[in-house]
Parts: C-alpha cells; structure tokens; sequence
C-alpha cells in the first residue's frame, strides 16, 4: 500500500507544480519511493531524502525508526544509513 501511496503522492507534487521535495526521514520508504521516480517506474519531482531517522532508544516514533542509545550505537547507525 505504501508503493501506491508514494506514487499518487509524487504525481499529485507534480500536478501542482512541485520539482523538489525533502524529506526528513522516518523509515526507509523515502529511499525506495526517490529510487522508483529516478528508474522512471513513476513520475515524481526530485527528491531529497535523509533515509531512516535515527532516535533515542524508546523516543519519539520508536516503532518506525531507526533507535541508538549513546554515541556509539548513533554513529554506527549512521555508518550503516551511508553505507
């Protein structure tokens, strides 16, 4: 449902007028929807994605985020989103 959910959305920015959208991240569907628009599977402006965000152990929105406790376990988690 998400894949539907992307494309209408991206078609729907376009029909406004909308060639660039950012994306804050919250889990990893950003990624998949930025790569279905540049492989041309559907229509979309451009777009600019963070990945999945990256929180607190037990924060704001845990159950669709990425979580760290500490230093370590953030950059790690941040090695993982670049690589």
């Amino acid at each position: 449902i998400s894949a539907y959910k992307a494309a209408g959305n991206m078609l729907k920015s376009l029909r406004a007028g909308v060639t660039l959208v950012r994306d804050l991240g919250m889990n990893r569907a950003n990624i998949f929807t930025k790569q279905a628009v540049e492989q041309g599977i559907f229509p979309g402006p451009r777009l600019l994605v963070t990945g999945e965000a990256i929180i607190q152990t037990g924060g704001h929105t845990y159950w669709c985020c990425r979580e760290a406790s500490g230093a370590d376990e953030m950059h790690r988690a941040v090695r993982e989103q670049v690589r």
